[in-house]
């Protein structure tokens, strides 16, 4: 039901547009729109496949690389890339989403070097920074990682990624209060990304700040569950997640 759920929305509000059609480029605007914000990525695979014949180009192609991306599909985002692989026209966008499939498909060398040729092609991208940084996280180069994530952080990649992202490394080098530091803001204001609780939850524990630790598991849950939890966290090698 989820995979037509834009397609319902686009149907329910051309109902209330019988009487005044919309230019045809405005209402393919609205109707991208409205698959953005389903959070749907096999309805947005079957929108950007319908683009892609209409119009094959780069920014579609690229469009339906990311939808795979989302459903943490390799193997096709790889497909879509490989004809602009091959007639060498990537852009900047192009060779960050080729790392970022490369990694997700076990290449990571490869990744690296996608990666690095984005940044060459636009030293400002601050995605293809921060992801370069969870490149040198996951092989343990934790000072390149962070010089990453900060490059990312001062060209504005938003909060939540590379907040996460520094408190990661920051618990895995045992400096648990700096992420503490850096995660309970974020939650203060709202915020319900499950990997930054998820790592929030490691830091708490790792303090002993038990009475936070339980407002952050939420009371819902019995208190032989807390204790065990807690008893985990605190005592475990940490494996965070990274975004």
């Amino acid at each position: 039901m989820k995979r037509c759920s834009w397609l319902v929305a686009v149907l329910a509000l051309s109902g209330c547009a019988q009487q005044a059609s919309l230019p045809p480029e405005i209402e393919e605007a609205r109707t991208e729109a409205i698959v953005a914000s389903t959070n749907d990525p096999a309805g947005a695979v079957a929108f950007y496949k319908q683009r892609l014949a209409s119009e094959d180009s780069a920014d579609n192609r690229y469009k339906l690389v990311e939808s795979y991306l989302a459903m943490q599909d390799a193997d096709s985002a790889l497909f879509y890339l490989q004809p602009l692989v091959e007639k060498e026209q990537l852009s900047a966008q192009g060779f960050f989403l080729y790392g970022k499939a490369l990694a997700l498909h076990g290449q990571y060398l490869d990744a690296r070097f996608a990666v690095t040729e984005a940044l060459i092609r636009n030293p400002d991208f601050a995605q293809a920074h921060n992801f370069l940084g969870v490149l040198d996280a996951g092989e343990g180069r934790f000072l390149d990682a962070r010089d990453s994530f900060n490059r990312a952080r001062a060209l504005l990649l938003d909060d939540i990624t590379v907040k996460n992202n520094l408190a990661v490394l920051d618990i895995y080098q045992q400096d648990y209060q700096a992420a503490y530091n850096r995660l309970k803001p974020l939650w203060i204001q709202g915020n319900e990304d499950e990997q930054v609780r998820a790592n929030l939850l490691v830091a708490t524990a790792k303090l002993g700040y038990v009475e936070e630790f339980v407002l952050l598991l939420g009371r819902e849950h019995d208190d032989f569950t807390v204790y065990s939890l807690y008893q985990t966290l605190s005592a475990s090698e940490f494996k965070g997640g990274i975004k």
